[in-house]
């Protein structure tokens, strides 16, 4: 005769657990997913806040075999071993952009749609993840930088706050112009460059620069500025290209510059 099966209430219960569990990971992420609808966080983010919940339950679904089920500490041992192993092959550079993301997200030294340049890379910010930003630069061209290198990287964020009504500042010092934009109200991009000149007659110079940018005026809805800063072999002026949509400098710059520079050829 066959021995009576002696049924183990310790599987049930870790069962119940396991039913719960993901009860709990359910409402976690149906929070997740109405936090996303309103708009509150980042897509990216709650991607991640994604990744993490269900890590979480796979730990507690691990640590309630331990409680309820008494797994041996060989057990838990080769189940820590194998979780390690999946944690060691994950690439450290992805680590550090994951983490470098969050950083990005929560100080927000850059936002979506601004001017930027990052290191060598000049363009509009067209989003922020938790790897990578990606930028439009001045060719049409879509940059993925690194995360970990936009942390490493000098940032200039050509956005700034100036008045529409501001036109020519070109008797005001540079300082005196830095403090006059960061006390006016209405947000545009405050794009800077440098260009030299031949070293021509100052004020023929002069009426060839106030010829293109009273013609780039209605472009960028804004005139053009320019600045000396330095003169060697050349003249060398620093140009301000203000626009209230930064993609109208990225479309414009390159055609700005040609028909400066037409003016000495």
């Amino acid at each position: 005769m066959a021995d009576p099966i002696i049924w183990d209430w310790d599987y049930l219960y870790f069962l119940i657990a396991v039913i719960l569990i993901f009860i709990l990971q359910r409402i976690v992420l149906s929070t997740i997913r109405k936090t996303v609808e309103r708009n509150s966080l980042p897509a990216d983010l709650v991607n991640g806040l994604r990744v993490f919940t269900r890590f979480g339950v796979a730990l507690l679904i691990l640590y309630s075999a331990v409680i309820i089920l008494e797994i041996g500490n060989d057990a838990v041992l080769s189940l820590s071993i194998f979780l390690g192993s999946m944690v060691s092959f994950a690439s450290i550079h992805t680590i550090q952009n994951f983490v470098s993301g969050f950083y990005i997200i929560i100080t927000k030294p850059i936002k979506v749609n601004d001017f930027v340049k990052i290191g060598n890379s000049e363009g509009v910010v067209t989003e922020i993840s938790l790897n990578y930003t990606t930028l439009l630069n001045f060719e049409g061209v879509i940059e993925s930088i690194p995360n970990k290198k936009i942390i490493s990287s000098i940032i200039i964020n050509y956005d700034k706050k100036v008045n529409p009504m501001v036109s020519q500042l070109e008797r005001l010092s540079w300082t005196d112009k830095v403090m006059k934009t960061l006390d006016d109200d209405q947000e545009v991009t405050h794009y800077t460059f440098i260009w030299g000149a031949p070293l021509i007659d100052l004020k023929q110079m002069k009426a060839k620069f106030e010829k293109i940018c009273k013609k780039y005026e209605s472009v960028f809805g804004y005139l053009p500025e320019y600045i000396p800063y330095t003169i060697n072999h050349r003249f060398e002026y620093t140009f301000i290209l203000r626009a209230k949509d930064p993609i109208t400098i990225l479309k414009n710059k390159t055609n700005f510059l040609d028909d400066i520079a037409a003016q000495f050829h």
